[in-house]
């Protein structure tokens, strides 16, 4: 069902999002008959017929097409964590968090959390931007970018160290150029 019809998140819960044969638009508040709560959802990623909600409570859930909600318990996170940005790939969703990038596979169920234990050069990540390649871009307070690939985790030192740099937000242009802002 998720084919035919459009979700949106809102302050108030998931709405699903209709047109009739006019063209007439109508919401209907269908966070109760999924068995989600009245939350604000922050993030909404389809995989494979499968929804993933994410609200602003740091609650994850996932409809399978036809079938009831399902909380997924994230490990790490407290009250205090923000999650700030989601991103997926074919197999895993990525959590950019005040307390670092946390990736949830799909096939597995597992989390992997990468923060300064571990590599990255901040724990509080702002984004996390999937490229053609596969990598994730990873922005953070910290004055350089990095991304991670199969092999792992890589730090970018490819501008000035004299002018110190934030990088806030990383596209990729249709030839595969990777932009920083």
């Amino acid at each position: 069902w998720f084919n035919t019809k459009y979700y949106a998140g809102k302050s108030s819960g998931l709405y699903e999002i209709r047109t009739d044969a006019q063209g007439q638009v109508a919401q209907y508040f269908v966070g109760d008959s999924m068995g989600l709560p009245r939350a604000p959802v922050s993030f909404l990623i389809n995989h494979e017929n499968t929804l993933f909600i994410i609200t602003n409570r740091h609650d994850l859930f996932f409809v399978a097409t036809g079938k009831k909600c399902e909380r997924l318990i994230i490990p790490f996170i407290n009250t205090n964590t923000v999650i700030n940005d989601v991103t997926s790939s074919l197999h895993e969703l990525y959590f950019a968090t005040s307390e670092g990038l946390f990736v949830y596979n799909f096939g597995s169920g597992e989390f992997t959390i990468y923060n300064t234990d571990n590599g990255l050069l901040h724990n509080s990540v702002k984004t996390a931007v999937r490229d053609s390649k596969g990598r994730i871009w990873i922005t953070s307070p910290a004055s350089k970018i990095s991304y991670l690939d199969e092999e792992g985790l890589h730090t970018l030192d490819a501008l000035s160290e004299d002018r110190p740099y934030l990088v806030h937000c990383v596209m990729e242009d249709p030839k595969g150029n990777i932009w920083m802002g």
